[in-house]
């Protein structure tokens, strides 16, 4: 089999690539991944693929150090073949040996992974969205035009029907919703320049819609993750501004204090939360079998109400005193000011949306098939979520 990929050093991306080698272990000598990825050499890019595969890949595929480097290490540089590219530069900025070498390959997956998740508004970021999202997707599919690709698969996200409430099905779309952030809206653009290519192509294609994106709770580590945004931008915050009122690792989880910040929220609605580990289990599972479906959203079948893991993550890092408040506060403290300045700024237009239902009734019949369900985000699970980015101070710099 021959996969090609963009943002295969991502979050999403990477959990890609270990369960692509996961579910192909036995067969790993038939196995070949163009890996495309920003990196000056493709030295560079296959250092970074390798040590990438050696740490949390080898993990995934439940390997001790010892079998990794006698039974995956040899063969990891003959299945990965890394290909320097950049979304914003013309033609991928390949170079003719790199587009030579793709050209001659009978390619059975393309996946365009890579991505600009940045959901801040302004317009610098609107700008990069536009770049890499919108512009880097036509590339992309420019590319695609003169390879030899049975299928193309593109990964959008579920929030690309910007302020829709509701019901919500994986192929709807409205160009006339407002949007929370240029991100939301450059991945609408993409998606539609996807289904504009493929309208009169006899190849197949597939476009998948993620949820907000949390840690592995199927694969291990359980609680995996390298990006601590949406949700986990939140007990981050608190985290940083305790460990400045603690100044001690060691009392940081362990020491309650009380830190007073009333956050803004509507009480009836709650994030869609989905482990990467599914998410990837999923997209490439719809492709193996090949599932009828062509449009997909990747979501739980219950959202979690922000009032619930609202509680559930200061229990974790052992705070008191923020509350939820039906009203952004007036007369606020200083900590509060720092929040709506920055954390509260970015989530607030996620935190006051109405009920949104992502509908995943064509998923039943693929999870049938691959003996998967998709972990519910209840409070153990989430706990375990909250373990692992406590151990990674939240991806934050404590020093």
């Amino acid at each position: 089999m021959i996969v090609a990929m963009t943002g295969a050093t991502g979050f999403l991306g990477s959990n890609l690539l270990f369960e692509i080698f996961k579910q192909n272990f036995t067969q790993l000598d038939r196995l070949k991944i163009f890996a495309l990825g920003r990196a000056k050499t493709a030295e560079q890019l296959g250092e970074s693929l390798e040590k990438l595969m050696a740490n949390d890949g080898r993990k995934y595929l439940g390997l001790s150090q010892e079998e990794y480097e006698q039974k995956l290490q040899p063969i990891v540089k003959q299945c990965i073949i890394p290909i320097p590219a950049d979304l914003t530069q013309d033609n991928l900025a390949l170079s003719l040996h790199e587009l030579s070498n793709l050209k001659q390959a009978k390619i059975d997956f393309f996946f365009h992974v890579a991505a600009l998740t940045d959901l801040r508004c302004d317009r610098s970021v609107e700008f990069s969205c536009s770049e890499i999202n919108v512009k880097g997707t036509q590339r992309v599919l420019d590319l695609v035009s003169i390879l030899k690709v049975r299928e193309f698969i593109y990964i959008g996200t579920a929030f690309s029907c910007g302020m829709e409430v509701g019901e919500i099905q994986p192929d709807s779309i409205n160009q006339n919703n407002l949007f929370r952030n240029p991100y939301e809206s450059s991945k609408l653009k993409s998606e539609l320049l996807v289904r504009d290519f493929f309208r009169n192509k006899a190849m197949k294609f597939r476009v998948f819609r993620p949820s907000v994106l949390a840690g592995r709770l199927i694969e291990r580590p359980i609680g995996t993750t390298k990006k601590f945004d949406v949700f986990y931008s939140i007990p981050a915050f608190i985290v940083k501004n305790k460990y400045e009122i603690v100044n001690s690792l060691n009392k940081l989880y362990s020491e309650i204090i009380e830190m007073p910040l009333r956050v803004h929220l509507n009480y009836n609605s709650g994030l869609n939360i989905v482990p990467v580990d599914y998410a990837v289990k999923i997209i490439y599972g719809a492709c193996i079998h090949s599932d009828p479906s062509t449009f997909y959203h990747i979501a739980n079948l219950q959202p979690i109400p922000h009032r619930e893991y609202g509680k559930w993550m200061l229990e974790a890092i052992a705070v008191k005193g923020c509350i939820p408040s039906p009203e952004e506060p007036i007369n606020k403290n200083s900590l509060e000011k720092l929040y709506y300045r920055t954390v509260g700024r970015v989530l607030q237009p996620y935190m006051l949306s109405e009920p949104m239902d992502f509908k995943t009734d064509n998923l039943r019949s693929l999870e049938n098939k691959l003996n998967l369900e998709c972990p519910p985000i209840n409070k153990d699970n989430f706990m375990k979520l909250m373990d692992f980015a406590k151990q990674q101070y939240f991806g934050l710099n404590l020093t």
